[in-house]
């Protein structure tokens, strides 16, 4: 069971960070913590440095955002707006083909316990996800249009450092990101997954 107690670890190391980065967007200020992710704090606060982010750049966090008509929901990280006030800022906005200028980008934020930076290949599927929804929640409950971006990016959070990584999440991560909502609803559905292969199947 330990392999099961290390993932129950990292979602509630994962929730506190998340936590802690709403409460900063939203406030500007800090607030208290558990110790234990210190670490993974200590990088926030110098990603935010190198790329000249403040409480301001946080154009949304933690919102609720969904496709009617694809039929899913799902609470995105945070957009941010990011101005080439830094040299990595300014190296981020030229990628995303915005030279000299600010951009919005859609971001999902990790926690990875172990050293260097590791990506998953689900990882631009989800941010594709976010980046394609049709409404957006807002606090006071109001339902609004998404929000256009110029692009997403995985924010991963280390001990040992941070990775601010660019990924792509287009039409064509969308159309996978669909294709993988279909195949998840067939294995969930009454006669999908396991069911398939049962007597019961063909009556």
């Amino acid at each position: 069971r330990q392999h099961w107690h290390k993932s129950e670890d990292a979602k509630r190391r994962g929730s506190a960070v998340h936590d802690v980065i709403e409460f900063w967007a939203q406030r500007g200020e800090w607030p208290s913590y558990d110790p234990a992710i210190e670490p993974y704090i200590t990088e926030l606060r110098a990603c935010l440095a190198v790329y000249g982010l403040d409480h301001d750049s946080w154009m949304m966090t933690e919102a609720t955002v969904f496709h009617d008509e694809d039929g899913w929901a799902g609470t995105l990280d945070g957009i941010l707006r990011v101005k080439p006030v830094t040299e990595r800022a300014a190296e981020l906005c030229a990628r995303m083909g915005r030279v000299d200028q600010h951009t919005d980008v859609l971001i999902d934020v990790k926690t990875r316990e172990g050293d260097g930076a590791r990506f998953y290949s689900n990882q631009p599927l989800q941010l594709a996800g976010y980046r394609h929804a049709k409404h957006v929640v807002l606090p006071d409950q109001r339902t609004v249009a998404m929000p256009s971006v110029h692009g997403g990016a995985v924010v991963q959070l280390r001990p040992d450092g941070f990775t601010l990584r660019p990924v792509r999440c287009g039409p064509e991560e969308y159309d996978t990101f669909r294709a993988m909502l279909k195949i998840a609803g067939w294995m969930m559905s009454e006669w999908g997954g396991d069911r398939a292969t049962q007597v019961q199947a063909h009556p």
